[in-house]
């Protein structure tokens, strides 16, 4: 539902349909518009744009096991695609007195408002740009907030004739608003924007251009940035694997990883002894499911508050217990989920759920007794004035409230009485070992693509050949910042209530995990080699790496290690 008020009452709108009504203040309609648009039924061919969209999405993000994750997610997805799209997203009253409406983008399409006269007609249509928020509206003006490709704030606002044009009838195309000069960088952690929802704060058009022309400045500002490169207490090493998970067991000194070649979930501590190896294909007690793409990449690893290890399948929708050992104890069906990082009697998780209208994460609480959810709570949905909107993801911190990771380098810390804290991390682009590494993963999928995707790929290609498509999305990636995280599994929130989360900044010879605390960045933490996952518990930190590759590896292959450090000494580890 979704609404918008004037002086003589609400206009109150579903998105079941195209159809709106006011409501006056004594709760009678005394008006209704409706009009025609497209059908609402979800197609074949919308389905399918969405899914091409999912899958550009899991390989920007990049991974050895990228098909398998993308294919996870879509095998749950395609069972809960809705029947039909909303109408519409959002209702604005402009002060030019029109009633605007956001039409629903599908997948592929531009966004666009209808405006409508206060006799319900139709009178124009204003076509906005990608990563663009419309504010407010008026007869020969409107005022947009806009992110340029670096994700930098370009708000302005437009004359009559470049903003919108009338048209004698039909939905035809508009010129869209002008947008401000795009500024050089970005500002990083300084950023920051509080939100209260029980505190609406009127903003002028003269001082919303303010803050928006203010957002980016032509330098980088200088920052007093901490960083703290720990002492490493252990290390072991491991398989190669295409999960990348890591889960630091209660006595923060044994470690399990999925080594995925062998269907197996592998133990060890810190002095490189392997305590327990356990698990195979198969549908039984201790067994694993592979699904489709004959990878563990479904599996998550959940630390147990007893010394156990939880394992939980997506494929048989299980969650086992074990001993570090490998010794079985017990397993119950639970739903689909993304575990948090430790269970005792209840296992807790999330879902995202962010492509029905009104929603986006679902936390659920699992009785392991009786595989029963005792809890299901919805996240708090925003708006939290991030233009790219799309793709949040978040996890529930200790204190009843949630972080959320949007696009282009934005956290979004939400207080328990949802008040919400906006951050941006700094911009950074790939270098040249990042565009090989990217091109390896190209040139390494060629052989493992089915028809219909090789076909795609011609298509698309300048000259209809596989080397012109790598270079051409080679060129692409070089001018797109990097993400700012390593992935949705990358993240948690430790004891203190403190959110941590892995970066994709050098992943080199280093790797930085940052560090936020009351909404605030308070640091960065340093490890050696690049960075696959990590655990935290207590002040003890273990990290998956992938080895720097030398001179005596004649495979070329880095090899795989745990890293055990002590955080006590950085005053981060509580």
């Amino acid at each position: 539902m979704t609404l918008a008020a004037t002086n003589d009452g609400i206009w109150l709108g579903t998105g079941d349909d195209y159809e709106v009504e006011l409501i006056d203040w004594t709760g009678n309609t005394i008006r209704r518009i409706r009009w025609e648009g497209p059908d609402l039924a979800v197609t074949s061919e919308d389905v399918e744009r969405y899914r091409d969209d999912l899958e550009g999405l899991y390989r920007e993000n990049g991974g050895p096991n990228w098909r398998a994750r993308f294919e996870g997610t879509w095998e749950w997805q395609s069972e809960v695609v809705p029947d039909e799209f909303p109408a519409y997203h959002r209702l604005l009253v402009g002060d030019d007195g029109m009633l605007w409406v956001h039409d629903y983008t599908r997948p592929g399409e531009r966004s666009e408002w209808l405006a409508f006269d206060e006799d319900g007609r139709w009178a124009r249509t204003l076509v906005l740009p990608p990563r663009t928020s419309l504010l407010d509206i008026g007869p020969d003006w409107a005022l947009v907030r806009a992110l340029d490709e670096l994700g930098c704030a370009a708000g302005g606002g437009a004359g009559a004739g470049a903003a919108m044009t009338r048209t004698a009838a039909g939905r035809s195309r508009r010129i869209h608003p002008g947008i401000g000069e795009p500024c050089r960088h970005c500002a990083s952690y300084s950023q920051r924007r509080n939100i209260s929802p029980m505190k609406p704060t009127p903003i002028t058009a003269v001082a919303a251009l303010l803050a928006l022309a203010g957002a980016c400045s032509q330098d980088d500002p200088a920052t007093d940035e901490a960083i703290f490169t720990p002492q490493v207490i252990g290390t072991a090493d491991v398989p190669l694997s295409e999960s990348d998970l890591v889960a630091l067991l209660a006595d923060e000194r044994v470690a399990c990883v999925v080594d995925s070649y062998e269907t197996r979930v592998r133990c060890v501590d810190a002095e490189g002894a392997v305590v327990g190896v356990f698990g195979r294909e198969g549908e039984g007690p201790g067994e694993f499911g592979t699904g489709s793409s004959g990878s563990l990449s479904n599996l998550d690893l959940v630390r147990g508050e007893q010394g156990t290890v939880g394992v939980y399948d997506q494929v048989l929708a299980r969650f086992t217990v074990f001993e570090r050992s490998g010794a079985y104890v017990s397993d119950v069906p639970v739903p689909f989920l993304h575990p948090l990082r430790s269970f005792d009697t209840v296992l807790s998780g999330v879902l995202w759920r962010g492509w029905i209208p009104g929603s986006l994460m679902i936390r659920y609480d699992v009785n392991l007794a009786t595989g029963e959810v005792v809890r299901e709570e919805a996240s708090p949905t925003g708006p939290w004035g991030v233009a790219c909107e799309e793709g949040f993801w978040g996890i529930p911190d200790r204190a009843e409230g949630w972080v959320f990771e949007a696009c282009e380098g934005h956290l979004i810390f939400v207080g328990n009485t949802g008040d919400a804290t906006v951050l941006r991390a700094p911009t950074e682009f790939p270098d040249e070992r990042d565009v090989a590494r990217f091109e390896e993963r190209m040139l390494a999928g060629q052989g493992s693509m089915g028809p219909e995707v090789a076909a795609r790929v011609r298509q698309r290609s300048p000259d209809g050949t596989f080397r012109s498509f790598v270079d051409q999305t080679l060129e692409d990636y070089r001018a797109r910042p990097k993400s700012y995280s390593l992935g949705t599994e990358q993240q948690l929130v430790d004891a203190a209530n403190r959110y941590w989360v892995a970066t994709r900044r050098d992943t080199h010879e280093w790797s930085y995990l940052d560090v936020y605390e009351n909404a605030e960045y308070v640091g960065s933490v340093r490890v050696r080699d690049r960075l696959r996952a990590f655990d935290l518990l207590g002040s003890t930190l273990v990290v998956l790496v992938d080895r720097q590759v030398g001179p005596d590896d004649a495979d070329g292959v880095p090899d795989r290690a745990l890293d055990w450090y002590e955080l006590g000494d950085l005053g981060l580890g509580r």
